[in-house]
């Protein structure tokens, strides 16, 4: 069978892009013909034989490239059309393929940021033959609006790639990191990752004494090189709450879309120690997750937040907004929950989660002097993130695919 996915690029190290890679990589394996409308790709250079299907490059805003999905599905002629997306974007991809007179059978894999969600929007689901969600939580709420066949699918973390490495210690030696409790916060530069609130944990530490071996790596573009991302300049963030001497950021050339290797053949060789902290370029992924010794995660939302799990293979304890839904749900009791002082409700419906300051300061201290409470949320982090297999994706996508088929 031809399938067409209307995803983000699985080229490009967004969350889309990456689930996009196993969806690709499964369906290749079941003998599926898959073309990808690769949304985030137009001029992001990729070697497409690494990847199990062909991939359009489409340009990243959605804007510009749902006027071309016509074109595509016309040039393509496909059995099935599957839309890979947050569920705003699927309802405009969904629309967009009825408008050009599909009328074939479409499945989706779609994600809410937030629980409750706009109930008026839930019902375009009911378009589809079948609908995977990788949260319990998103699945229950869609079927209690009587939406049928929407099947639960966690993404999975892959254990052999994520891990605690040897040398761990020389990679921090070489950072300028020895001795500092360093903190990751991982995720892209935008508005619903409230990266300026760690930013204000740390100026709180300062104001108590108590920041002078603390230093936080921020694992995105710094400045806001991506506008409709609606993200900070958080060099100026920075600068502006005198804790510019407390964060480390990419490499200058560092770009988002592009990320950075997961993984190395070999370790690196180990450089000298520089005068001042700073994150080697030729640090991969899972190297610079390791050292860290607490990853902070404080979306005010999220459908499915990936870094906590991989920091979690890594030996690394996260702490992570407590929003009783989703997120909390796919840490379990693997991370330190961070209580919100603050909720709004979004323009889509949904709850968002403020978490405070104070609060994340105290849970950086807290975990950092408490070696017990550390340990054991080394320990439950590893078992909840082992969890996260590729089998449950495996069974929900064929039962979808047989949906899509019956």
């Amino acid at each position: 069978m031809k399938i067409a996915l209307l995803s983000e690029s699985p080229s490009v190290a967004t969350g889309f892009g990456i689930h996009a890679r196993h969806l690709t990589r499964l369906l290749a394996e079941w003998g599926h013909e898959t073309v990808v409308f690769g949304v985030c790709a137009a001029g992001q250079p990729f070697d497409p034989t690494r990847y199990p299907c062909r991939i359009v490059p489409m340009p990243r805003d959605q804007k510009e490239a749902l006027p071309l999905l016509p074109d595509f599905l016309a040039a393509e002629r496909p059995d099935l059309v599957f839309i890979h997306y947050d569920l705003g974007a699927v309802a405009r991809f969904a629309a967009t393929v009825r408008a050009a007179g599909w009328t074939g059978p479409m499945i989706c894999h779609f994600v809410i940021d937030t629980i409750p969600f706009d109930r008026d929007l839930m019902q375009v689901l009911r378009d589809f033959r079948a609908a995977l969600t990788p949260t319990r939580v998103a699945a229950r709420y869609a079927t209690s609006l009587g939406i049928p066949n929407v099947i639960a699918a966690p993404h999975p973390v892959d254990a052999g790639l994520f891990r605690p490495l040897p040398h761990r210690d020389a990679l921090r030696r070489a950072a300028g990191l020895e001795g500092r409790f360093v903190i990751g916060v991982f995720g892209r530069n935008t508005e619903r990752k409230q990266q300026p609130r760690v930013m204000m944990a740390l100026q709180q530490l300062r104001a108590r004494g108590q920041a002078d071996d603390i230093i936080a790596y921020f694992h995105c573009q710094p400045t806001n090189e991506d506008p409709w991302l609606s993200s900070w300049n958080l060099l100026h963030v920075a600068d502006h709450l005198e804790v510019a001497d407390l964060t480390l950021f990419p490499q200058s050339d560092f770009r988002q879309l592009a990320g950075i290797p997961y993984d190395a053949d070999v370790p690196a060789a180990g450089d000298a120690q520089p005068q001042r902290p700073t994150m080697p370029a030729h640090y991969t992924y899972v190297e610079r997750l390791n050292v860290c010794d607490l990853l902070v995660n404080v979306p005010h939302s999220g459908a499915f937040e990936l870094a906590p799990l991989e920091a979690a293979l890594c030996g690394v304890p996260s702490a992570v907004t407590n929003d009783r839904s989703a997120m909390a749900e796919v840490v379990g009791d693997g991370a330190y929950l961070l209580e919100p002082i603050d909720r709004a409700i979004h323009s889509s419906g949904g709850w968002q989660h403020f978490v405070g300051a104070c609060t994340i300061a105290d849970a950086i201290l807290e975990i950092k002097e408490d070696v017990d409470l550390r340990t054991a949320l080394i320990r439950k982090g590893r078992a909840n993130a082992l969890r996260y297999t590729e089998e449950p994706l495996r069974r929900g996508l064929q039962q979808a695919l047989e949906l899509a088929c019956g």
